[in-house]
């Protein structure tokens, strides 16, 4: 199984156990439950050790002002997403006084786990 750090889904931040040691993601669904994260927050080309990870805000939603074009967008990234085998359930909202889209989605990861997530961007 692939590591990497886990980052705490309250903070967004690295979770220091104790404040001194860093510990790493515990199952394949928190692995896979973080890079969805991770990458539906990055903006498409931000990221310089790989350029084609995040969502593509400016190419294919930001303009475009259509939640199906928003929804087309996030719908691509997490397919993308390394570990996502299927997308199984999808909805979104968008509060138009706050301005957040919460997206509500369930994947199937590729050891078979049922994740279940929800991300306000």
């Amino acid at each position: 199984m692939a590591q990497d750090f886990y980052m705490s889904p309250v903070t967004d931040d690295w979770d220091l156990e104790n404040n001194t040691t860093m510990r790493l993601c515990d199952t394949h669904e928190e692995l896979v439950r973080q890079r969805l994260v991770i990458n539906l927050l990055m903006v498409f080309g931000e990221w310089f050790t790989d350029t084609t990870y995040g969502v593509a805000y400016f190419e294919s939603i930001y303009g475009k002002n259509t939640k199906a074009a928003a929804d087309a967008a996030f719908k691509q990234t997490i397919r993308n997403t390394e570990g996502v085998t299927n997308i199984n359930r999808y909805a979104s909202s968008l509060d138009k006084y706050t301005r957040e889209y919460t997206l509500e989605f369930s994947i199937t990861s590729d050891t078979g786990e049922i994740v279940n997530i929800e991300v306000t961007l």
